[in-house]
């Protein structure tokens, strides 16, 4: 009866422990990979593996003792940085093409600045990484510096001077540490190795920082698409948060046409995005000039769109007067301060689209420092620098002229008052018959041409941009590429200028990688 009543309990002593969270927590360890049994770092693989940062070799094989590859290497940091692929139409190096299975990760770094090629064109993805080179490449990633170039490795003078400040910062960050006093800079780093530096990582909060709790204000204009189409578009952007629908125009009259879309407001209440309707003057000067300068016409108008506001429930307005006359420059600034304190008496947002101060008649009518004092945010549209019927050819938005006009404003008003427009779209340039043309292409359209017509792709670092060149009919066509690469530098610079964010004319001309590669610039 003894030896009966041990084994009852042994069973039921075996059942419980089975069935315990213990037990259960045992049970359910999955071991992804046949090959990492004996591995330092298999803990740090199966965490990898299951959070989707690391991935095998093919039939339950990790090859943990196998080199790294800068292929390899940069695919998997750029997954710990929460960095999204990037299927950019123009190749950043053209020895990882479009069809390399570590394109999109390729790409993502290279226009997020995480990393870089053995040359502008090169980035010799089966290479081997060396120690030194991926302290060299994680320090960069992560922004890294030594607090004091102290190497206390006995192998130190083999470590290049290039490296010496990138194995500091490493070490001193614990991510990446040598074993016997040495620091082995020229042996190749192992795919096991690789998983436990990721892990170090991961485990410090100041080296990948999240996405910002106060989100920057990503403002998409409505142009030529239902409302069902732009809807889906901003749902496939990941980013944009505030709405402006082409609703509201000026009539000769000096009143306003009304042609909200109530299933719009309805769908931004349920997804959490603002609408700012946009406010429009059909670039017709003589009938804003008549609103502007008669005070009676002046007030109505003010009267009819706070009523819009507070009928819909609107969260704010995005007022987009073109081709105003420069003599109703104060009547203009009169008219958006009126129209601020209306709006703002229901606590509505108020923002005034401009173009860049050219010192000409097209920017002579707005007053920078008023127009910021009166409105919430003042719009910049950082585009059109060179532009149809100029007579010379360039680029629609080049780097140093965008920053050029946005530094002017931060002058005018607070930075945080600004917002920079940026464009969806370039111009397809050529001459004939001795003068300048140009054709209008969304960015879709731009690098469609650029690969139907096998043209001639060379990123200029000045600019910003990709400037592709083809021949038609005997004339040489020219263009100045907008794509996911110069977009993301232009939203890293503006950004960093402490703007309150970007806004894209407009939505639906972009090619799909234009999202993520912007999405990455918030980590």
């Amino acid at each position: 009866m003894k030896r009966i009543a041990s084994l009852s309990l042994l069973l039921m002593l075996l059942f419980t422990s089975a069935c315990s969270p213990l037990g259960a927590t045992q049970a359910s360890v999955y071991e992804p990979f046949a090959d990492i049994g004996a591995s330092f770092a298999r803990t740090e693989i199966i965490n990898l593996y299951n959070q989707g940062i690391v991935s095998g070799e093919g039939n339950q094989r990790f090859a943990p003792k196998k080199p790294v590859t800068r292929a390899v290497f940069l695919s998997m940091l750029t997954r710990a940085l929460h960095l999204k692929p990037v299927s950019g139409a123009i190749p950043v190096f053209q020895d990882v093409p479009k069809t390399h299975w570590a394109y999109a990760a390729v790409q993502a770094g290279a226009i997020r600045g995480v990393t870089s090629g053995r040359t502008a064109a090169q980035f010799d993805p089966e290479s081997l990484v060396s120690r030194q080179e991926a302290a060299s490449l994680l320090v960069k990633a992560i922004h890294a510096s030594p607090e004091e170039l102290l190497l206390p490795y006995t192998d130190r003078n083999e470590i290049a001077q290039w490296a010496a400040p990138a194995v500091a910062a490493a070490g001193q960050r614990n991510l990446m540490n040598g074993s016997g006093g040495k620091f082995h800079p020229n042996d190749s780093l192992t795919r096991e190795e690789l998983a436990s530096i990721l892990s170090r990582l991961l485990s410090q909060e100041d080296a990948i920082p999240a996405s910002a709790g106060n989100q920057p204000i990503h403002m998409g204009w409505q142009y030529l698409s239902s409302s069902s189409a732009y809807t889906q578009k901003v749902t496939q952007s990941g980013i944009v948060n505030t709405l402006s629908p082409r609703w509201y125009f000026l009539e000769s009259d000096g009143k306003f046409s009304d042609s909200t879309d109530a299933s719009q407001i309805t769908w931004a209440k349920q997804h959490g995005k603002s609408i700012w309707a946009m406010v429009g003057n059909r670039f017709d000067d003589k009938a804003t000039h008549q609103m502007l300068i008669q005070a009676d016409k002046r007030a109505a108008a003010v009267r009819q769109l706070a009523q819009y506001g507070q009928k819909y429930q609107l969260d704010g307005l995005n007022i987009d007067f073109e081709n105003i006359k420069p003599g109703d420059r104060d009547a203009f600034t009169s008219f958006i301060a009126e129209l601020a304190a209306a709006l703002h008496a229901d606590n509505r947002k108020l923002s005034v689209d401009v173009p860049p101060d050219l010192g000409t008649d097209w920017s002579d009518p707005y007053h920078y420092a008023s127009l910021g004092k009166s409105a919430d945010y003042v719009v910049v549209m950082a585009y059109n620098e060179y532009w149809s019927g100029q007579g010379k050819q360039g680029s629609t938005s080049s780097l140093p002229w965008l920053k050029k006009h946005v530094l002017k404003l931060t002058q005018q008003m607070p930075a945080n008052k600004i917002i920079v427009a940026l464009p969806f779209y370039t111009n397809d340039w050529w001459k004939e018959g001795g003068q300048v043309k140009s054709e209008e292409l969304t960015i879709q359209e731009a690098v469609k041409r650029v690969e139907q017509r096998h043209a001639t792709v060379r990123w200029d670092p000045a600019a910003g941009q990709y400037i592709a060149s083809y021949y038609a009919n005997g004339q040489q066509h020219t263009i100045w590429v907008e794509d996911s690469r110069s977009l993301s530098l232009k939203y890293r610079t503006v950004m960093g200028m402490g703007v309150a964010g970007a806004a894209y004319w407009y939505i639906g001309a972009e090619s799909p990688d234009v999202w993520p590669a912007v999405s990455n610039e918030l980590h």
